[in-house]
C-alpha cells in the first residue's frame, strides 16, 4: 500500500493477480 499527504491516503494498489500498479488518481 502507498500512502500521501496528511491525513495519509491510498493512492495506488498492486493487483495481485498481474504484479501491476494501478494509481487511483492517474492524470
Amino acid at each position: 500500500q502507498i500512502v500521501a499527504g496528511t491525513p495519509a491516503k491510498q493512492i495506488g494498489r498492486i493487483d495481485p493477480e498481474s504484479g501491476q500498479y494501478h494509481w487511483f488518481n492517474k492524470e
